[in-house]
């Protein structure tokens, strides 16, 4: 009798939070990335930049230890009927190197789907950087990560989290975005064809005082992926994003708006263990000056392969990036050679290692796109000085869940 009383008082107490939950479906995920790197910066050039001023200090070899983009997260779906689903998702940094993180600081959204697509607000990957994101052999996560070099035109500019343009003229650069204030719609997929599109709303918009800044953003990408073969376009439009941080590019003028473009278009075909994949890249950045509008363009483009045997993960990639074409330049291109071996212990659990390195012209800036190296302040960026080459070697422990 006394154990139906307790189970009775058990029940009661907890029925509205079971009434609550019916419907309603809440996943935890994470990833647990971290390495120790051998990294350094050589090479730098020792004379004075078309662009910008030089120190030719090298970086200096150094040991880190690297949390590569770690991450935990909160999933909750619920179903209302009709087809349609009401999701949100909290995804949250995990700082394995040196502990903490911040609460919701990666994609991070609320939203409705159903048969007519996705649509949701919230902090999330741009879909210029996530239509080729995937096809990565080096996973896009460690210094050996493509974005080294796509996405940026070098300049120490890094894949950036946060609002339109940026809080340095580096972050406004960036084509690797994950927006704040962004309003989105993902179409269903019909038979492997998928479309996205992203608005960043103009929460930055300033007061009419010499001239208004209006800062905003336009993201949009075409995905076909079904059995052996994905293929990607995509293309993002950045309004007066170099405005918005100040003063780029070397230029001694205020800048009072402009517009910065990119497309590319990525593929990736699979037959028995491996995945050829190609992209190609274009970016051209507009400033509107008092002296003018500076225009400054680069193309880049990557061919690398992927084997899959066992417990044997094997990537390869190749990059080449143009110099940029803009007045007064100079060499300004650069390459970056990657390889990453893994081995499965599990399905949720790899040991990795890995090797990049990125060859930058005279007076070129290209840092790794994560885990950047921080050296010798140069121009308008505290990074690595102009023609100093970045590599890295890695040892690492990958866990999912």
């Amino acid at each position: 009798m006394n154990k139906k009383l307790i189970a009775l008082a058990v029940a009661g107490v907890f029925a509205p939070a079971v009434a609550l939950a019916q419907g309603t479906n809440v996943t935890i995920y994470g990833t647990l990335n971290a390495d120790i790197e051998y990294v350094k910066a050589d090479g730098a050039t020792p004379n004075v930049a078309p662009l910008f001023g030089n120190n030719g200090i090298d970086t200096d070899s150094r040991q880190r230890v690297s949390s590569n983009s770690s991450n935990i997260g909160f999933r909750i779906r619920e179903d209302l009927g009709g087809g349609m689903t009401a999701w949100a998702q909290c995804e949250s940094s995990a700082n394995v190197d040196a502990g903490g993180g911040t609460l919701c600081s990666r994609n991070t959204g609320l939203g409705v789907e159903g048969a007519f697509g996705n649509v949701f607000l919230g902090s999330w990957d741009t879909p210029y950087k996530s239509s080729t994101g995937g096809l990565d052999p080096m996973g896009n996560t460690s210094i050996a990560a493509y974005v080294g070099i796509f996405g940026s035109p070098g300049f120490n500019v890094a894949s950036f989290t946060g609002a339109n343009g940026g809080t340095s003229s580096s972050a406004a650069l960036s084509f690797d975005r994950r927006q704040n204030n962004t309003v989105n719609y993902w179409t269903p997929n019909w038979g492997g064809f998928q479309a996205k599109l992203m608005y960043g709303a103009n929460e930055e918009k300033t007061n009419v005082t010499a001239f208004q800044l209006d800062p905003s953003m336009w993201s949009a990408s075409i995905t076909y992926d079904n059995g052996p073969l994905y293929i990607t376009g995509a293309y993002e439009k950045h309004n007066d994003y170099l405005a918005s941080a100040g003063p780029t590019l070397g230029l001694t003028s205020p800048v009072t708006g402009g517009d910065d473009t990119a497309w590319k278009l990525g593929a990736g075909f699979k037959f028995g263990n491996f995945q050829i994949i190609g992209m190609y890249e274009s970016l051209e950045y507009e400033a509107d000056t008092g002296l003018g509008t500076f225009s400054a363009s680069r193309d880049a483009w990557l061919v690398g392969v992927n084997y899959v045997g066992g417990a044997w993960k094997i990537g390869a990639n190749y990059e080449d990036a143009d110099s940029l074409d803009c007045f007064n330049c100079g060499d300004t291109g650069a390459k970056q050679y990657s390889l990453r071996v893994g081995y499965s212990l599990s399905k949720r659990t790899e040991v990795y290692a890995l090797y990049t390195q990125i060859d930058n012209d005279d007076f070129a800036q290209y840092n790794f796109g994560i885990n950047p190296l921080q050296g010798p302040v140069t121009g308008f960026a505290a990074g690595i000085s102009e023609g100093a080459d970045p590599q890295g070697i890695a040892l690492g422990l990958r866990h999912t869940f």
